[in-house]
């Protein structure tokens, strides 16, 4: 037979356990990500071709990082959204820079190029960008660009001298 003190210890062992595994599982599904790292134009390399990245541009001819970037300062870095113009299919057209930084989570693929002067029927975003050839002037990617209508695949040219940094996985 079952004693009321056998009962109530079954029940607070019950509580005690179902608390551990709510105070657990909240834990675990808090954690952030952050998969973004920076590569200053001076340590542009060959050995980023074919890779997914994301171009800093600068803000001015000034704006230059001469130093290697430590991954707790690229939230920083990332601060100003600069605006660039950039050729696409033959079209000129104004982008900026839209990172999507939060407290704790910060991801490569969430980091884009808005078209300024979006409007509603004509948005336009380039989301994924790899880069294919790398020279002293310029860099060439094969870019993503996303629109109400569709989504295409084109080749645009940067010249070196507007990148701040390169945005990368790591």
């Amino acid at each position: 037979m079952i004693t009321k003190a056998y009962f109530i210890d079954t029940i607070h062992t019950s509580i005690v356990l179902i608390l551990f595994l709510i105070i657990g599982s909240t834990n675990t599904l808090a954690q952030g990500s952050w998969d973004i790292g920076y590569i200053p134009r001076a340590y542009l390399s060959p050995e980023l071709i074919g890779k997914e990245v994301r171009i800093d541009f600068k803000t001015s001819a000034t704006d230059a990082i001469n130093d290697e970037v430590n991954v707790l300062a690229v939230r920083k870095l990332l601060s100003i959204e600069d605006t660039i113009s950039l050729v696409l299919s033959g079209e000129k057209a104004q982008f900026k820079e839209s990172w999507k930084l939060y407290v704790d989570h910060g991801v490569l693929v969430e980091q884009t190029l808005e078209k300024v002067g979006n409007v509603e029927y004509e948005r336009a975003y380039i989301r994924e960008m790899y880069l294919v050839s790398i020279d002293e002037a310029t860099l060439t990617l094969e870019v993503m660009v996303y629109k109400r209508s569709g989504k295409c695949k084109v080749s645009i040219t940067v010249n070196i001298a507007d990148v701040k940094g390169l945005l990368v996985r790591i």
